[in-house]
């Protein structure tokens, strides 16, 4: 477990993904790295997750989120602008559902399958929005990870 992580990242991601076997691996390397997480397989469980204020974060697979109408999206922004969203694809970004997905502002995506430090990147990216709120500094990596398509943003 990475002690510095659990000091430095949200405690709580509810991690959505309607693949049994990719969620559970996610939710197990996650919790390995101190996270709390709350699992959820579609947007109904999500949103009661949500609704429960059991997240920080949003980890969700974008198949997920186009199959729900992207209505999950739509209430985290409206209702929880607190808590940060990271979406997972296999899709390339210039396809046209998630290049709609990008034009949210509030919205992080990565690839899939994804790379475990890419994704502890982009969750210490996510979450320096949290520690606006918490004052919790981020840590240093001097990395520079996509924030969004054709855009790049330092990790400090």
């Amino acid at each position: 477990m990475n002690a510095h992580r659990l000091q430095t990242t949200p405690h709580r991601i509810l991690l959505a993904d309607a693949e049994h076997t990719a969620r559970s691996a996610l939710e197990e390397l996650l919790r390995e790295e101190g996270y709390r997480v709350t699992p959820a397989s579609n947007g109904a469980e999500a949103r009661a997750a949500l609704e429960a204020h059991v997240a920080d974060l949003l980890l969700m697979d974008l198949s997920l989120a186009l199959a729900d109408g992207e209505a999950l999206l739509e209430i985290v922004r409206a209702r929880y602008p607190e808590v940060s969203t990271i979406l997972m694809t296999g899709f390339p970004p210039y396809e046209p559902r998630v290049a709609h997905v990008l034009q949210n502002p509030n919205v992080e995506i990565i690839r899939k399958p994804v790379d475990l430090q890419t994704l502890f990147d982009a969750v210490d990216l996510a979450s320096s929005r949290t520690r606006l709120v918490t004052g919790v500094v981020p840590r240093q990596t001097g990395k520079w990870i996509p924030a969004s398509l054709g855009e790049f943003t330092e990790v400090r």
